[in-house]
């Protein structure tokens, strides 16, 4: 019996070779599915950004990199997560927090793993 893919909570990220002719299109296009709900979210680079001609010149030079290759992987995969949250904020949420020991053997410091 074969497994059926569950892509719950994931993320790739494809480049939009579209963007070299048309520059309303978006660079890269991103499929989320979160919870189980499918989303598609388009990326653009910021025209704001301080070096926005430098990196313009470099996502166009990516592009034409990746058209010429003809592949169809996506660029980049991801897996959708609970937003980082400092130790603080998660002593509130959930009313006491983890204590682990220092090295000099006191408990001054929550133990705390970040989620990424």
């Amino acid at each position: 019996m074969t497994k059926e893919y569950d892509n719950t909570n994931t993320a790739v990220v494809w480049s939009n070779p579209g963007a070299l002719d048309n520059e309303q299109a978006p660079v890269l296009r991103v499929k989320l599915n979160v919870d189980g709900v499918d989303k598609e979210v388009g990326l653009y680079l910021n025209e704001n950004h301080p070096d926005y001609r430098d990196l313009n010149d470099l996502i166009i030079e990516l592009l034409e990199v990746i058209q010429e290759s003809e592949s169809s992987s996506p660029l980049f995969r991801g897996k959708v997560k609970e937003p980082y949250r400092k130790a603080e904020e998660k002593t509130s949420k959930r009313g006491t927090a983890r204590r682990g020991k220092t090295g000099s053997g006191s408990t001054d410091e929550a133990t705390t793993s970040a989620d990424w």
